[in-house]
């Protein structure tokens, strides 16, 4: 029986195409299905591995394997379970401080995002670090800052790793 080993089980991917890959004896054909749905084959090579590239849309895919060799059609493989998502999320709104706020060298940035995302928050096109965005809000305090004016911005990367694009700057004023 083959052996689905990657992409790992619920595992998020972000293209149209997932690289299926595994085990099973060597010169067996490997038929693959998608929710019980044939989406093509492959030849087991002499060391005993497969890999295949399908069409995927976005979505959950359940994919198994059967292998037909000497012996016969195997049973089907495990299911393994594969989130498709192709979609970058939309860009971050950084909501605190208001635009052209004053503020001293510590002070909180928070804005929204795509639910469980991460935002990476730039402060003069330079990262501050990652936030997560639970609830679809995230908060980072920034203490430090040098005096002067500083702008800001955020980028949100969803679970399955589309980057959006960069959020409206907010330009503030430190000091």
């Amino acid at each position: 029986m083959p052996t689905i080993t990657s992409p790992g089980n619920y595992a998020w991917v972000n293209t149209a195409k997932v690289t299926l890959a595994g085990t099973a004896d060597a010169g067996a054909v490997v038929e693959l299905f998608d929710d019980g749905v044939s989406v093509g084959t492959t030849t087991v090579s002499a060391l005993g591995s497969w890999s295949r590239q399908v069409p995927a849309a976005d979505g959950a895919h359940l994919y198994t394997a059967a292998a037909t060799g000497l012996g016969g059609t195997s049973k089907q493989s495990a299911m393994r379970v594969v989130q498709v998502d192709t979609t970058a999320p939309s860009a971050p709104v950084i909501i605190s401080p208001s635009e052209g706020t004053t503020t001293g060298t510590t002070f909180t940035v928070s804005g929204t995002a795509e639910a469980g995302s991460t935002i990476e928050l730039y402060e003069d096109g330079s990262s501050r670090g990652t936030i997560a965005a639970s609830n679809a809000t995230w908060t980072r305090t920034l203490s430090g800052v040098s005096a002067g004016t500083h702008t800001y911005s955020a980028r949100a990367t969803d679970i399955a790793g589309n980057v959006s694009t960069m959020s409206i700057a907010r330009s503030l004023r430190v000091g």
